[in-house]
């Protein structure tokens, strides 16, 4: 063989080595990575396999976080159930756990979830405020089936009504220093109407904010509540996986997949708290 056949076999065989090791160094990560870098059949896979590991560990119950020891049932409205897992750990939306704190220690005596679904928030403050009333608010009536068979589940059903939108009337709307806890979609601005329901200026507020759907909701919202209430915006954070020991010994994918709440971008809520004397 010439020698430029053998530099160009000697080249060939180094190539495929190299290939080789990055494949075998970053070629888990790249497969597992990101979501659009693995196909959706896959995810699903991860999800299933992983929420059957925890669901097996904590018999449908939330392990930690505000509402800890809560039975989530297996009804879905939304999702498809792809958040079950990060509710069972008790990090879900855990940039909301202090904020949920500080207003559960005020114990408002009437609490309105507006975009309920299956009713994480709605039971779980029912059950940190006995004696509150609850009011559950969906468009899917589904979701407010799963939300009362939650509520059942969980003992608080005396204290959660569950209601379409236009059931809600004055005798919540109207409660002064209530607590709003809102998911709509995109609607928030159109919801969260001082003029409809002036009772908002006494009340504490947290709203997601969807501002890839409608621009500006979280500016729009800023301003309209500038004059009554202290107000954080609060974004996404990131996860450690690594603190839960049902997730410690399992493969990276399902460790990531479990604590992923699929979401379409970096979110935030805005909590938003009462001056005093707002009215």
């Amino acid at each position: 063989m010439s020698k430029i056949g053998n530099f160009k076999q000697l080249l060939k065989s180094r190539v495929v080595r190299c290939v080789s090791v990055i494949d075998r160094l970053i070629g888990p990560r790249l497969r597992f990575g990101t979501a659009s870098q693995l196909s959706r059949e896959t995810h699903q896979g991860i999800d299933r396999r992983v929420c059957e590991v925890i669901d097996d560990s904590y018999a449908g119950v939330v392990g930690s976080g505000p509402f800890s020891q809560m039975v989530i049932l297996d009804q879905v409205s939304w999702g498809k159930g792809s958040d079950r897992a990060p509710k069972l750990l008790g990090c879900y939306e855990q940039e909301l756990h202090a904020a949920i704190k500080d207003f559960v220690a005020l114990r408002p005596r009437c609490v309105v979830n507006i975009g309920c679904a299956e009713g994480y928030y709605a039971v779980g403050l029912a059950r940190r405020l006995p004696g509150s009333r609850v009011a559950a608010v969906d468009l899917d009536e589904v979701a407010l089936m799963a939300c009362d068979a939650a509520a059942t589940a969980n003992n608080v059903s005396e204290q959660v009504t569950t209601m379409l939108p236009d059931e809600l009337d004055a005798s919540w709307t109207e409660v002064e220093g209530a607590l709003f806890v809102v998911d709509v979609e995109g609607a928030e601005v159109e919801i969260l109407d001082l003029n409809r329901m002036p009772a908002l200026r006494s009340a504490m507020v947290i709203v997601e904010c969807h501002d890839f759907k409608r621009a500006h909701i979280t500016a729009e919202l800023q301003s309209r509540f500038a004059d009554t209430h202290h107000i954080e915006n609060v974004r996404q954070s990131g996860r450690n996986p690594g603190q839960f020991a049902v997730l410690r010994d399992r493969p990276e994918s399902e460790r990531w997949a479990a604590v992923n709440e699929h979401r379409p971008c970096v979110m935030n809520w805005l909590v938003m708290t009462p001056n005093s004397g707002a009215n």
